[in-house]
């Protein structure tokens, strides 16, 4: 049964099946991780029939639970903010077009004095992801504003052509 918590819902969101457009996200984790508690209970119960293991399952138990509640601790600082929040992703998945297509639309909405960050940000995204358009019109219309209407007009082209 725990195992079948695991597979089961994680399976739609894995993009095994089909392409769902995000890298494991952690609200789709949240009912495998019912499936992950359940094996650990059955576990826990199983070697609970030895008394060295007993002692021995108890004791992993309490390490793994105290790393859990660190790394939880550890993410929810993460999400104070969506800023803080999507550069943590580029440790996660530095690849990941959407993360800094973000990171460069979180920052413009917040500080529009990191234009230089915003665009190289935006650039990436599009070096990761040749056909995305949003951050194709994004950087364009900085682009445009910063007296670039060239390149602004080439990459507005560009997200018209692949849209």
């Amino acid at each position: 049964m725990g195992v079948a918590f695991i597979v089961i819902p994680f399976l739609p969101a894995s993009n095994l099946l089909f392409r769902v457009g995000f890298v494991v996200a952690e609200r789709v984790l949240y009912l495998p991780s019912v499936g992950f508690c359940v094996l650990v209970a059955v576990g826990f119960q199983k070697l609970s029939t030895f008394k060295i293991a007993k002692h021995v399952a108890l004791a992993v138990f309490a390490s793994l639970f105290a790393v859990f509640i660190a790394r939880s601790i550890q993410r929810s600082n993460e999400w104070r903010s969506g800023i803080v929040l999507f550069k943590s992703a580029t440790k996660v998945c530095p690849l990941n077009a959407k993360v800094h297509y973000n990171i460069a639309k979180t920052t413009s909405e917040i500080d529009e004095g990191s234009i230089e960050l915003i665009i190289a940000h935006y650039r990436h995204a599009i070096e990761l992801s040749p056909t995305y358009d949003q951050a194709m019109n994004n950087l364009a219309n900085l682009l445009k504003d910063q007296g670039q209407a060239l390149e602004a007009e080439s990459l507005l082209d560009r997200a018209v052509s692949v849209s």
